[in-house]
């Protein structure tokens, strides 16, 4: 299957989607890459995802980020280390 074949709505809203199980899941399985450029970053969503980012760097995935913030590379580093397992990210702050 292609990101093509996915059905991904244009927009999302946070308070009445589920983000998860409907975009990042099946952009997850179906992906090799996955870039992610924010101003404010939260990991609480790698929570919920972890399974899924973990099987997607085990079939060859690589993740980078462009994250601002001080506090930015403490919380992602925390979610690479997580129940021991590491998955290798390309952190970049500025």
């Amino acid at each position: 299957m292609t990101l093509k074949d996915l059905h991904i709505n244009p927009t999302y809203n946070t308070s009445k989607d589920d983000l998860i199980n409907n975009f990042f899941v099946p952009l997850l399985d179906n992906s090799k890459k996955y870039d992610r450029g924010v101003g404010y970053f939260s990991s609480s969503w790698i929570n919920e995802a972890l399974e899924e980012m973990l099987n997607f760097a085990n079939n060859g995935g690589s993740a980078h980020a462009w994250l601002a913030g001080s506090n930015a590379r403490g919380i992602w580093h925390k979610w690479v280390y997580r129940e021991g397992r590491q998955v290798i990210i390309h952190t970049y702050v500025f």
